[in-house]
């Protein structure tokens, strides 16, 4: 089946969404269309939802930096996202241009409210959580 490339009903749930958080949607916009950059504690939360013509879908994303990769000890840090990995529901670590990211992704055809809802509030207290907990015991930011 091909979805829609029309990402704008996409674009409104994850606005309902933000909305219903309490956060002006005005203010976490990004410079794209379907980019949109919010706080929660001290994790910097970014979601995107695009469309890729290769495999005719829609994607909608949600993902965190938590950490810069650390020069030394990588094999103890990538152990560790590993075992976290298997303990999170929807979620999960992954390294890209020397940081460590919590991300949640999915095809967006079919996601309501509710799903979009989960899936931001758990990258966001996750997020929350581990940037700190990864950040002392390896000692660098997650600043990007």
């Amino acid at each position: 089946m091909q979805q829609m490339k029309n990402l704008q009903v996409y674009y409104d749930i994850i606005e309902k969404v933000i909305d219903s958080l309490g956060i002006s949607v005005e203010s976490c916009r990004g410079q794209t269309p379907g980019n949109y950059l919010l706080k929660k504690g001290s994790a910097n939360l970014i979601i995107d939802v695009w469309y890729i013509e290769e495999y005719q879908a829609a994607y909608c994303q949600v993902i965190s930096p938590v950490l810069k990769l650390p020069n030394d000890d990588l094999t103890s840090l990538y152990r560790e996202l590993l075992e976290i990995n298997l303990k999170q529901i929807g979620i999960s670590f992954a390294v890209s241009n020397d940081y460590v990211y919590l991300v949640s992704n999915r095809e967006a055809f079919g996601m309501d409210a509710d799903e979009f809802y989960n899936m931001l509030t758990r990258v966001g207290n996750e997020a929350d959580d581990y940037d700190n907990y990864l950040q002392d015991k390896y000692g660098l930011s997650s600043q990007t």
